[in-house]
């Protein structure tokens, strides 16, 4: 597996996945929506997304946001997004694109990486948990 930034020639497999990812957290399936957000995303360059490819499929995908720390100023990210295909996972995907972030992370010079995960996503914390990150109470 390897991980590529996305462009728009990846949005139809963006746009799946998005979906997909979208549906994970009990939200309606709507690709229109997914690719027109995307698209947007990516035109406009307000986020960062990675791809984790096995091959040429597309089988997950992250997504940051750049904000600004005004006492340090400089730059941080938000992962808000991580997602793989359940037929991907435990392979080491969704390590690899955290470990992408820590790279643009790094690379950009950020103070920091904020994410958040749902409540029950035990799976999503410990894997966070593996790599470093802190857990904020």
């Amino acid at each position: 597996m390897n991980i590529k930034e996305a462009s728009l020639l990846d949005l139809p497999e963006i746009t799946k996945l998005f979906d997909e990812y979208r549906q994970f957290y009990k939200q309606k399936s709507d690709l229109k929506g997914a690719e027109k957000f995307i698209e947007e995303r990516i035109l406009k360059q307000e986020s960062k997304i990675y791809l984790l490819m096995d091959g040429s499929t597309c089988c997950g995908f992250t997504q940051l946001y750049p904000i600004f720390t005004s006492l340090s100023m400089k730059r941080a990210w938000i992962l808000n997004d991580l997602f793989v295909r359940l037929e991907h996972r435990k392979k080491g995907g969704g390590k690899a694109l955290i470990e992408k972030t820590a790279e643009l992370a790094r690379e950009t010079r950020a103070k920091y990486i904020q994410l958040s995960t749902a409540f029950d996503n035990r799976i999503a914390q410990k894997l966070y948990e593996s790599i470093g990150f802190v857990k904020d109470e």
